[in-house]
């Protein structure tokens, strides 16, 4: 009986370490919010107060790691290798080479592109590197025209 008392202790002494994690990881992330990245009027007018997806999803991941701290964190930077490494060289073929925070603007033939590439594929790594969505344009053939605003300009960008 002292074994499962002891062991009570000990989960309820994970428990509170994780809410206290938890907690503080919700506090950072409202400080986050209240940044001057979120706050205020940019330069062109438009508001300040938007948020990237990534960074949403970054912070509720840091937050599930706080309350569950026997999540398997590998697992998931494994699968952001992975991703990473599939859609980097596809990427790389459409993006500015001498500056790819740079906008996007090209014309690509899909036959000439790494193998497997495809028009979603092509979307996921512009979203994925840049984190701005994109405009794909059949022309004829495998021809495309892709279009975007780049790293740069988008929300997570270094402005």
């Amino acid at each position: 009986m002292s074994n499962y008392i002891k062991q009570l202790e000990n989960e309820v002494a994970a428990l509170s370490k994780a809410l206290k994690n938890a907690e503080s990881e919700l506090d950072l992330f409202i400080a986050f919010l209240h940044s001057p990245k979120f706050s205020g009027v940019e330069s062109d007018g438009s508001r300040k107060d938007w948020i990237a997806t990534g960074d949403v999803i970054s912070r509720m991941r840091e937050l599930k790691n706080a309350l569950n701290p026997e999540i398997e964190i590998v697992s998931y930077k494994n699968k952001l290798e992975k991703q990473r490494e599939e859609l980097r060289p596809i990427f790389d073929s459409v993006c500015n080479r001498d500056d790819w925070k740079a906008p996007i603007y090209c014309y690509r033939k899909l036959s000439e592109m790494p193998a497997g590439t495809t028009v979603e594929k092509i979307k996921d790594a512009i979203q994925f590197f840049c984190a701005v969505e994109s405009t794909i344009t059949h022309v004829q053939g495998d021809l495309y025209k892709i279009e975007s605003i780049g790293y740069r300009a988008g929300p997570a960008g270094d402005h």
